[in-house]
């Protein structure tokens, strides 16, 4: 279950990721300051996301370098 939801975790930051990157290189100039709060909102659920697929992939990766020897 812990592999499923890492696995989930890196997926969304990457869908994010390509949201951010498409509105950063096509859409910046025409942003308004509903857009840049829309922008900042994205930039923030990324990072949590990429910080919990962080910690969860330690927890994972550690156990399993820890029994395999």
């Amino acid at each position: 279950m812990k592999k499923f939801i890492f696995w989930l975790l890196v997926i969304l930051s990457l869908v994010l990721s390509y949201r951010i990157g498409r509105i950063l290189i096509y859409d910046f100039s025409r942003l308004t300051e509903y857009g840049f709060g829309y922008l900042i909102g994205l930039i923030i659920l990324f990072l949590v996301m990429v910080g919990l697929a962080v910690l969860l992939g330690y927890r994972i990766f550690r156990k399993n370098r820890m029994t395999n020897g």
